[in-house]
C-alpha cells in the first residue's frame, strides 16, 4: 500500500531528470529516491529522498564512517556532531553509533501544496554542500 504523495514524487522526479542527476533507483513501493552527487573532492555522496504523504526529507549519507569498535573515536564523532548541529537553520546532521553512519537530513513540508523546483535543488544541494 503507497503511503506517499504522487504529486511530490513527481516533482522530485521532474528536477532529477532536468537536473541531470544521475538517479540510480527510484522504489515506487517506498517513493524513495537514491543517487550519488560528486563532491569537491575525490569522494562522493548518496542522496536519498524519501518521499511522504504531506512532505519529504532528503538525506545525504557521508562516504566515510570511523571504527564503530573504538569507543573514544565514537565518542568524539558524536560531540563533533552536536557542535556541528549548533546553529544550523536547515536540517541537522544525524550519527548512527551502532554504525557509524553520519548524514545530514533536510525535512520538507509540503503541507497541500506541491514543492517548488527551487526547493527540492536547496534540499539537496544543502546537504550535499554543493
Amino acid at each position: 500500500m503507497r503511503k506517499y504523495s504522487l504529486e511530490i514524487a513527481e516533482a522530485i522526479k521532474n528536477h532529477i531528470k532536468e537536473s541531470d542527476l544521475h538517479m540510480v533507483s527510484f522504489d515506487e513501493a517506498m517513493g524513495s529516491f537514491s543517487f550519488n552527487i560528486r563532491l569537491s573532492c575525490q569522494l562522493s555522496t548518496n542522496i536519498i529522498i524519501r518521499t511522504g504523504e504531506d512532505s519529504f526529507t532528503t538525506l545525504a549519507v557521508c562516504p566515510v564512517r570511523p571504527d564503530a569498535s573504538d569507543a573514544e573515536l565514537m565518542a568524539k564523532m558524536a560531540e563533533f556532531v552536536c557542535r556541528a548541529n549548533f546553529g544550523l537553520k536547515s536540517g541537522c546532521f544525524e550519527f548512527d553509533f551502532t554504525d557509524g553512519e553520519l548524514r545530514y537530513k533536510c525535512y520538507i513540508p509540503c503541507d497541500d501544496h506541491t514543492p517548488s523546483q527551487d526547493l527540492i535543488r536547496e534540499s539537496i544541494t544543502i546537504p550535499a554542500g554543493k
